[in-house]
């Protein structure tokens, strides 16, 4: 069986990352995107996680099958201790542990920065998300309804959260 390895994303990833990402924007609630991200939009997205907000990918077999990334929770000083996680896996991979990989990963990259929590919004109908999160010890702490409209559907969000 090949090894799974999960590393920093590259500027060469970036391809990878949108088409994985994009599938979503076009079939899935799990983003509210309404439209495809581009590749320069990507571009400047990873660019602007250097530093303590960081983006991983995971490599099976020289293909990345899933991101994770660290995101800037609220632009306020005082928020900064706070960050937001995110988990793509690609279309073809669920169900085979490598979100959860990802996930202990980012979990463990954002300890060693000093994150005092992570927050996670998820989609309501997005029960294998939730579930992971639940699993790796994160707490749902708000539901707002209908605060997202896509696929001419008013979408609750869930969010989640894990004290570090």
């Amino acid at each position: 069986m090949p090894l799974l390895s999960v590393r920093l994303a590259t500027r060469e990833d970036v391809d990878a990352i949108n088409d994985i990402y994009n599938h979503y924007v076009l079939t899935n609630t799990c983003t509210f995107h309404l439209e495809p991200v581009t590749r320069e939009e990507r571009l400047q997205w990873l660019e602007n996680h250097g530093g303590k907000y960081g983006v991983t990918v995971a490599v099976l077999d020289g293909e990345v099958v899933g991101w994770a990334s660290v995101s800037n929770h609220r632009p306020r000083p005082a928020y900064d201790g706070t960050a937001e996680s995110s988990v793509y896996i690609h279309r073809d991979f669920h169900r085979q542990g490598i979100g959860k990989i990802l996930m202990l990963d980012l979990i463990e990259r954002a300890r060693h920065v000093g994150f005092h929590t992570l927050v996670a919004g998820a989609e309501a109908t997005q029960t294998a998300s939730i579930r992971l999160h639940e699993d790796l010890g994160f707490v749902q702490i708000a539901r707002f309804k209908e605060v997202g409209f896509k696929f001419d559907t008013w979408c609750d969000t869930v969010f989640l959260q894990l004290m570090l």
